[in-house]
């Protein structure tokens, strides 16, 4: 007599077989594929990568940014402004731009004549007031055995502060032009004596506050040049 085969286990088992082969097909192939993929390169960081894309630069020379100067600011101050009209009408081809323009270069070229003792210069941007003054102060350096050292850092700001229209005595229907600026700079300004010895001032970065008069007066061969009529430290 044939023995009672269980069919229900033996299609259980059959439908088990299946599931395996199908499983082992699909997760045999994902291994494999996963076998000889590249790992993921690691993410560089943001300042490794942004020197992967921009040429490297060489470093600022020492003292470069210490150097290096900013840009002067100019100002006209609201009183002023009222007056310019007449200033031009008195001096012709006149800009309050140009004029404040003008005050830096001059600013730098008379310190610069002071130190060097450079009479002559001065003689020609002075009204004979100021140059008497500036004379004496010079003729005591020289005479104490003394130096002066003297550095325009920066000029940060000039400000045209105030206008003064004036008669002129050779010309009474013309008019003088005194404008008043005040300049602020940053100098290395000192004195020292003959053995190099600091008498006055400091060798460290000092900030200025000076009040200069110019005065429109007639130059050499009949040039209208600005003249410093007036000086002042605030």
């Amino acid at each position: 007599m044939m023995a009672h085969i269980p069919w229900e286990t033996v299609t259980w088992a059959v439908v088990a077989v299946a599931l395996a082969t199908a499983l082992y097909c699909v997760l045999g192939r994902k291994v494999g594929a996963q076998g000889v993929r590249q790992p993921p390169r690691p993410a560089a960081p943001k300042a490794a990568a942004a020197l992967q894309r921009a040429p490297l630069q060489p470093p600022p020379l020492p003292g470069k940014m210490e150097n290096a100067e900013k840009p002067t600011q100019y100002v006209v101050a609201p009183e002023a402004r009222s007056l310019l009209s007449q200033v031009s009408a008195a001096v012709p081809g006149f800009t309050s731009e140009g004029f404040l323009h003008q005050v830096n270069t001059l600013f730098r070229e008379v310190l610069s004549a002071y130190v060097r003792g450079d009479k002559n210069f001065l003689a020609a941007h002075l009204t004979p007031a100021v140059m008497a003054s500036f004379t004496q102060a010079m003729d005591r350096v020289a005479r104490e055995g003394l130096k002066l050292h003297a550095t325009i850092r920066r000029i940060e700001r000039i400000a045209l502060n105030r206008v003064t229209l004036l008669p002129d005595t050779e010309d009474p229907a013309a008019m003088m032009c005194r404008l008043t600026v005040a300049i602020t700079s940053w100098q290395l300004s000192y004195v020292t004596d003959a053995s190099g010895t600091v008498v006055e001032g400091t060798e460290a970065l000092t900030e200025f506050h000076d009040l200069w008069d110019l005065t429109h007066m007639p130059g050499a061969e009949g040039a209208s040049v600005w003249r410093l009529s007036g000086t002042a430290t605030t």
